[in-house]
């Protein structure tokens, strides 16, 4: 019993030191356990003549029991990450928790609220499997993520995202939160970020709201060097840039409701509104442009603005053993105006030319995007079926330097199926699809199929290095800018004009990648061909 002994006199010490470990709290139950159970019988040997083994509880206290779980787990079409509760303590919205996580080869931009890989392509974001914006992101409650699920290979259902991460957030049947969350620049004030959401949650039911200004509004300078080769002769024009303003507005509004019924099915709807009004245009420029011994002042000044309401019914309906059905269908109305004036006046007496070129579009664009996505998970394979429709009306009216009014109306379906497995580290997607386009514009019909095949291969070798490759047939339609034969003057020597004889372009392409992350190196090289 010199075991019992020892264990007894040392057994509060071990109790209440920071033992973590699940094994071995269980070692101090177990020997607990053995040495009351040990220390009964000898008693009870020595009082009992019936040599009855009498056996009498005792109870002991444990320390708090932790079990962690592994934060990364990998399935066949992605990745789910289990955030601690460091990172979610650490983190003021969903944007910092993702940066917290530090994904491999995703990047996060904490001043522009940007999420992209290491080769700076657009990473789609999801929350609950709907597709959502930066703001939308930034509203998010760390403490309401149940998980994320990053895609860094991304099925052929996500339209050719380099890669997705989806937010898994909790229902809550009661009570709501608010989030105000205020940024502005120092040496830059004119730059700042300025995000107000809110949620309410009764029953099954949640209504929220969000809001999202970031305004712009600083000073660049531009420096240019122009060549142009004419049957007459070359002119060659260099420009001095001086300060000019770049000043824009954006405004993101959000409405939601949100019905869900546990892991059965969900339904959303949603209300947005992205307003832009940029009355300094980034393209804009003051300054100074030599050719040869004739010196011009050029002032290129460019406004417009934008206001697109949309709605976005999503409906999404699990069955057992992981078949899911996914709808999404979403209307949008966009409304835009763009207005330009471009001068070039002499400074000298040698040259009396001066151009002055105004030209305004104003334009109106109807669209609705519907799809229907099936999908079946197994334990190493995943099945994904679906078709994608959308349908464009757009007008664009052309003023000052150019009077006409161009119409068009385009419309795409895509269906497609794909199956994708992993085996440890290597994993692999084989996707077909075939794509129909149909465009009419003055009275001109186009038809057309685009057959779309994907292969995608990758394995990750661990300790940061992971190679992929991706190779694919794909497809898209010309936009109504380039397809209209009005002809707008940019300045002197340029002239915007385009072709309404386009056809719809389908292309071949190959991306290899190897790349390298470490806490403190990312290296990326990556070959493309197509």
């Amino acid at each position: 019993m010199g075991f019992c002994s020892n264990f007894a006199a040392k057994f509060e010490t071990f109790n209440n030191s920071k033992v973590k470990k699940m094994k071995a709290r269980i070692f101090v139950l177990a020997a607990a356990m053995f040495c009351a159970v040990s220390m009964n019988a000898q008693t009870g040997a020595q009082t009992n003549s019936n040599d009855t083994l009498r056996m009498d509880t005792s109870m002991f206290k444990l320390a708090e029991v932790t079990v962690e779980a592994q934060n990364v787990i990998q399935k066949v079409d992605k990745q789910v990450l289990l955030p601690n509760k460091e990172q979610r303590k650490a983190s003021h919205d969903g944007m910092s928790l993702l940066q917290n996580l530090q994904i491999p080869r995703i990047v996060v931009n904490p001043v522009e609220n940007s999420v992209k890989t290491l080769a700076n392509q657009e990473v789609q974001l999801r929350i609950n499997g709907i597709e959502a914006s930066s703001s939308e992101v930034m509203a998010i409650n760390p403490k309401d993520v149940i998980r994320i699920e990053y895609h860094d290979q991304p099925g052929v259902r996500f339209n050719g995202a380099a890669a997705v991460i989806n937010y898994i957030v909790k229902h809550r049947d009661t009570g709501g939160n608010l989030m105000l969350n205020a940024s502005n620049g120092v040496t830059m004030p004119g730059w700042g970020e300025y995000h107000l959401a809110g949620k309410v949650n009764f029953g099954k039911s949640s209504f929220s709201l969000l809001t999202h200004y970031s305004p712009r509004d600083v000073y660049w300078t531009r420096t240019n060097s122009e060549t142009y080769n004419f049957s007459t002769g070359t002119i060659e024009n260099r420009e001095v840039g001086e300060p000019t303003r770049f000043k824009m507005n954006p405004i993101n509004i959000g409405l939601t409701y949100n019905w869900t019924n546990g892991e059965k099915n969900m339904l959303q709807i949603a209300l947005r509104d992205f307003m832009k009004f940029t009355p300094h245009s980034k393209t804009n420029r003051d300054s100074r442009l030599y050719q040869g011994t004739d010196s011009f002042a050029i002032h290129d000044h460019e406004s417009s603005k934008s206001i697109s309401p949309s709605l976005d019914i999503y409906y999404e309906h699990n069955l057992p053993d992981d078949h899911h059905l996914y709808f999404d269908l979403v209307g949008t109305y966009i409304n835009s105006s763009n207005d330009r004036r471009f001068e070039q006046t002499p400074l000298g007496a040698t040259v009396a030319d001066t151009t002055d070129v105004t030209s305004r579009v104003r334009g109106n664009k109807y669209s609705l995007i519907g799809e229907a996505i099936y999908e079946k998970d197994w334990e190493n394979i995943a099945l994904t079926v679906g078709v994608r429709h959308n349908q464009q009306w757009v007008e664009n009216t052309y003023l000052g330097s150019a009077d006409a009014t161009v119409n068009m109306t385009t419309a795409e379906t895509y269906a497609f199926a794909e199956v994708q497995q992993r085996v440890k580290q290597f994993s692999y997607a084989v996707g077909i699809g075939a794509m129909h386009t149909y465009i009419e514009q003055a009275g001109q019909k186009q038809s057309n199929w685009i057959a779309r095949p994907q292969l995608t291969l990758s394995y990750d070798f661990g300790k940061g290095v992971f190679w992929k490759y991706k190779g694919y047939v794909s497809g898209y339609q010309p936009s109504l800018s380039a397809m209209s034969d009005v002809a707008q003057q940019i300045d002197k020597y340029q002239i915007r004009q385009g072709n309404p004889n386009l056809k719809p372009v389908m292309f071949v392409a190959n991306e290899m990648q190897l790349s390298w992350q470490s806490k403190h190196v990312n290296l990326k090289p990556q070959t493309d061909y197509g």
